[in-house]
């Protein structure tokens, strides 16, 4: 098997890595894939012979978002993990929005595996990535891989659906979960819809810096400084008491203080957008 520090898009974790696939795993993947209570769990048929399997590595399982399952204790792939287009499942998704979909051998089920897994590759989109969610679905007669969904965060929607294009899929419903990127989240909760809408036009730094030192909003913060500035001179001169002059001074600090703080996150929201979409400007 090949080592870690020799691929380059691997992931690790406490017992488990993360990697590409490679052609010397046929056989590996022919033993857990071939199981007939593994594949039709998961919507795909059992591996037939190794040539197969190989075929799938070189074919299916031959990208960027496409990872084995690799115990690091023995080096050796027990399952596969990854995420793509959910344009050919009848999932209810959003526009463009992604489905994960995993697996692991049978000796290795009720072990965390899946779990550890699937939370791993969620690090990886949630750091690496801009996606803001993906979505996912088990059968209805395999709970079990639905609380690995909901122990990494996936939410149910409340609907179910048939997709016939699952191997043994024509009369087995599908509970639809989703996750929420929190990165994205994040950035919701300080951009306004408007903010985000006009942050999707920004291709460069130069207008980066031009949406966001705009002149309303210096305009806004040099008003703010000006009138609060101008009623503490005021009224200290006119009182001859320097008590209240001191408190609005503290006033327009904290007010100050508050538009600074905005500023910042706003800052460092920008930033974060720059660098959540960055991996999906360079794919494109």
């Amino acid at each position: 098997m090949a080592k870690a520090k020799k691929l380059e898009n691997c992931m690790e974790s406490g017992r488990l890595l993360l990697r590409p696939w490679l052609e010397s795993d046929a056989e590996a993947l022919f033993k857990y894939a071939s199981d007939p209570e593994v594949g039709p769990r998961a919507g795909w048929p059992p591996h037939q012979n190794v040539k197969e399997s190989l075929e799938i590595i070189r074919t299916l399982f031959h990208n960027d978002t496409t990872w084995a399952i690799v115990l690091k204790e023995t080096d050796e792939p027990v399952g596969a993990i990854g995420y793509g287009p959910s344009c050919e499942c009848n999932l209810p998704a959003r526009e463009d929005e992604p489905l994960i979909g995993y697996w692991v051998g049978k000796p290795y089920w009720n072990q965390g595996i899946c779990t550890e897994a699937l939370q791993l590759m969620l690090d990886h989109i949630s750091k690496s990535t801009g996606i803001p969610s993906l979505i996912s679905g088990h059968f209805t007669d395999n709970p079990a891989s639905g609380r690995v969904m909901e122990k990494c965060g996936f939410t149910p929607t409340g609907e179910t659906c048939i997709d016939e294009s699952q191997y043994m899929g024509n009369d087995r419903p599908i509970r639809v979960l989703r996750w929420e990127n929190p990165k994205a989240k994040e950035l919701e909760n300080v951009l306004s819809s408007k903010e985000i809408k006009e942050l999707d036009g920004i291709e460069t730094f130069e207008q980066l810096v031009r949406w966001f030192f705009n002149p309303l909003k210096i305009r806004v913060n040099t008003i703010f400084e000006l009138i609060f500035t101008a009623i503490a001179l005021i009224i200290g001169i006119c009182w001859k008491k320097w008590t209240p002059f001191v408190v609005i001074v503290t006033v327009e600090i904290l007010v100050k203080g508050y538009l600074l703080l905005y500023e910042w996150k706003l800052v460092k929201a920008l930033k974060e957008y720059k660098e959540l979409t960055k991996e999906d400007d360079n794919e494109e």
